[in-house]
């Protein structure tokens, strides 16, 4: 066999080889076609605009049914008012949400580039040891003193005339 016959034998193996792959992917997609047409037909139901019946054990379905039977003018489309004109266009909408999401993407990508950090640690002590020496003459917020909130409270019931409260029971740790 000649180079030209060879490959004509290799381009209709291929062109069988794909059309079994079509048809076994069309039989395989079988299944699916009527799973489509039974959601299409439910589709079809939900979307029906026959508004449906009052429930009768609904405290208002009297009230409900008179109101459905009342007939009163259908207006027609041209007494529909015109749009106002201080509404802004979808374009404009549109031009507004892109400008943000690029403003986003872009101070992204700032962040990104510049993490939060301290460059220099020492910069920091400095600033801490300063503030050490200016307020080092304050007593510290909280003593280390045990039973000062107790005796807080006890001080602030007897104050109000709350002598017979009991303590708070003592935490298992």
């Amino acid at each position: 066999m000649d180079k030209t016959g060879s490959r004509r034998w290799r381009i209709r193996a291929g062109t069988a080889a794909m059309a079994a792959l079509a048809l076994a992917g069309c039989s395989a997609i079988a299944p699916l076609t009527d799973q489509v047409s039974a959601g299409a037909h439910e589709l079809i139901e939900a979307s029906n605009l026959t508004p449906l019946g009052v429930n009768p054990s609904s405290p208002i379905a009297p009230d409900a049914l008179k109101a459905e039977q009342v007939r009163g003018p259908v207006p027609s489309f041209a007494s529909v008012p015109p749009a106002p004109g201080d509404v802004r266009a979808a374009s404009a909408y549109k031009s507004e949400v892109v400008t943000l999401v690029a403003d986003k993407r872009g101070l992204n990508q700032w962040s990104n580039a510049n993490p939060p950090g301290i460059p220099d640690a020492s910069i920091t002590e400095r600033y801490a040891d300063a503030q050490r020496e200016r307020v080092g003459h304050e007593p510290p917020v909280a003593p280390e003193k045990k039973g000062d909130t107790q005796a807080f409270v006890s001080k602030g019931r007897k104050a109000v005339g709350q002598t017979d409260v009991p303590a708070p029971a003592k935490s298992p740790n």
